[in-house]
């Protein structure tokens, strides 16, 4: 696993990548899935606290970040990622 410290350059820079894109984000406290949001987007905004998934312009989903320390590059599928601090974590995954 490839570890980077969260900042939203680097977030930015590892996300702008993606367009016309679907993503599946999976939140987990102390290693149990809590939820999972599944969605279609056509492009990715970073700003200092957060991830905007839009469609068409619009916000289709809106990932707080602001309380995650740790950005991270996971292994086992390409294009999967992991925000986390402490017990949790969220999960990026775009297949």
């Amino acid at each position: 696993m490839e570890k980077m410290s969260l900042n939203t350059t680097s977030l930015k820079n590892t996300l702008d990548r993606f367009e016309n894109r679907q993503v599946v984000l999976n939140f987990y406290q102390k290693d149990m899935l809590v939820d999972r949001v599944g969605l279609f987007f056509d492009t990715i905004k970073v700003s200092k606290d957060s991830v905007h998934f839009q469609k068409n312009g619009d916000d289709k989903y809106v990932l707080d970040i602001h309380t995650y320390d740790n950005f991270h590059t996971l292994m086992g599928f390409k294009h999967y990622y992991s925000l986390s601090t402490g017990d949790n974590r969220v999960e990026l995954y775009f297949p």
